[in-house]
């Protein structure tokens, strides 16, 4: 007989499953950071030049920055940008999913609600937004 409140082999394979997955998730967005970093030296030993952006109202992020709701592709709206540089200003910039904002325009045209919304909550997207703050800090220069 199984004392009162002794966890079940049940409760103790789903709290083994839930430590893994936070563990995973950690180790994604440690390898997601790594990898702008890697990008960022790649980019200045190749010499390579920055990506521009001008008058375009936004732009995709790299294939490896994900959507963190649906796993969809990213694009970022430059709102903050020093007008002597033209380096974005860190947290100057609005990240969003392009499948989202595809849904919800194709919603907007036909007059229905979308059929799959993001929250855009910040618990979920602190990372996204940190992550490519940082990514467009670096790489990205706007043209006069």
């Amino acid at each position: 007989m199984i004392a009162a409140g002794t966890p079940t082999i049940d409760d103790m394979v789903f709290g083994a499953r839930q430590r893994l997955a936070r563990q995973i998730a950690i180790a994604a967005e440690n390898a997601q950071f790594d990898l702008v970093g890697a990008f960022r030296i790649a980019r200045a030993r190749l010499n390579l030049p920055h990506l521009i952006v001008g008058n375009a109202p936004w732009f995709r992020l790299p294939e490896f920055m994900r959507c963190p709701e649906c796993g969809g592709r990213l694009g970022a709206k430059l709102c903050d940008v020093d007008p002597d540089t033209g380096i974005p200003r860190r947290a100057g910039q609005c990240t969003f999913c392009i499948h989202d904002m595809a849904e919800r325009s194709l919603a907007r045209i036909t007059d229905t609600a979308p059929t799959s919304a993001h929250d855009y909550l910040p618990v979920v997207w602190r990372f996204t937004w940190w992550l490519t703050d940082e990514w467009i800090f670096h790489n990205v220069r706007v043209a006069p």
